[in-house]
């Protein structure tokens, strides 16, 4: 079996799938601010690992936002 390599992504990439740009601007935390952040609350994780987290945790915001902003039928 060959080892499949994981492509470091950026969060910044995967999270545009919703875009609410128009409306209003996101201020997005860097990794090293989400390690800290995971650190300080005795949470260790891997840069691979914060990313992902990072790219879930914006996806979820731009949902809810979407949701929540969305003009209603």
């Amino acid at each position: 079996m060959s080892v499949q390599k994981r492509k470091k992504h950026s969060h910044q990439d995967s999270s545009n799938k919703f875009e609410l740009e128009p409306i209003m601007k996101f201020q997005e935390i860097s990794l090293d601010q989400a390690l800290r952040i995971l650190n300080e609350s005795k949470i260790t994780v891997s840069e691979d690992e914060a990313s992902e987290i990072l790219i879930f945790l914006h996806t979820i915001v731009k949902i809810t936002l979407k949701e929540f902003l969305s003009p209603t039928d």
